[in-house]
Parts: structure tokens; C-alpha cells; sequence
């Protein structure tokens, strides 16, 4: 079976506007298959066309490999960014850096409940200066509120 191509690949390829391969569709000129043209039928109504002539498509991948995201500073500032492997070795670290941290923290917030705990038992036994107490009851409630 012949290569099917699409509508926009013909009209390149043939270098004639799409709009002409769309008259010669609606005329019967050219047939289609489920909205794709033959190499062959494009072959018998442009026989003078060069099939392996890809300097065309070339140039299209070309410009599309070249093309960036955005443009004035936002072309700027994609420029300026590392590449995704950098970015990927950046964020492994950091989440380690994160898990690191968030255990070590949770272990501060066991170490001040417990501490926490005993003052508060140690102000029930015994007759504590009222500084101290105070210090205790200032801390009890700062142990009782959320983060901000």
C-alpha cells in the first residue's frame, strides 16, 4: 500500500498551498483515505516532484528543535535556566535535604513534649518559685500552640 500522508505534509511537499490540494479533494482529482492522500495518487497529478527531496521537512524539524518557549524575557529567563538533568540532581537533594530535616524536627518536638510533661509534673509535686512556674506555664502553652 502506498505512504499515506497528511494534508499539510502534501501541500509541502508538492510546495502548492493546502487550499489547491483541498480543491483538487473537492473536485475528485485527488482522492483521499480517511483524510490522508496517497504518495502515489500525489505522484500521478505532480509527477514532477522529487520524493526523497526532504530539505523541506529538515528545515521544518530544524526550526522546531530551535524554537523556545515565550519570547522578550520570558525567552530570557528560559535561557537562563539549567538543564533538566541539573534541575533533577537539584531536586533530588533537596527532598533529601527536606526528609533530613523534617525527621530531625520531629525528634525536637518529642524532646520538647517530653520536657514539657516533666516540668508540668514536677510544678504539681513541688512548691516551685513563682518565676519558675511562670516559666513553666509560659512554656506549657507555647508547646500547646500550633505553628504559624
Amino acid at each position: 500500500m502506498s505512504e499515506l500522508l497528511t494534508l499539510s505534509r502534501a501541500a509541502r511537499l508538492v510546495g502548492v498551498a493546502r487550499g489547491i490540494l483541498q480543491q483538487q479533494i473537492r473536485s475528485g482529482d485527488l482522492p483521499t483515505f480517511e483524510g490522508k492522500i496517497a504518495m502515489a495518487d500525489l505522484l500521478r497529478l505532480y509527477p514532477t516532484i522529487i520524493v526523497d527531496d526532504t530539505s523541506m521537512l529538515e528545515r521544518v524539524e530544524k526550526i522546531k528543535a530551535e524554537a523556545k518557549p515565550g519570547t522578550g524575557r520570558d525567552r530570557e529567563f528560559t535561557q537562563m535556566l539549567p538543564n533538566p538533568e541539573i534541575l533533577a540532581t537539584r531536586l533530588s537533594n533537596l527532598t533529601q535535604e527536606l526528609v533530613t530535616v523534617k525527621s530531625e524536627l520531629q525528634r525536637y518536638v518529642t524532646l520538647f513534649n517530653t520536657f514539657a510533661q516533666q516540668w508540668e509534673d514536677t510544678a504539681k509535686h513541688c512548691e516551685l518559685p513563682s518565676p519558675l512556674r511562670d516559666l513553666i506555664s509560659e512554656f506549657h502553652k507555647n508547646v500547646q500552640q500550633p505553628l504559624p
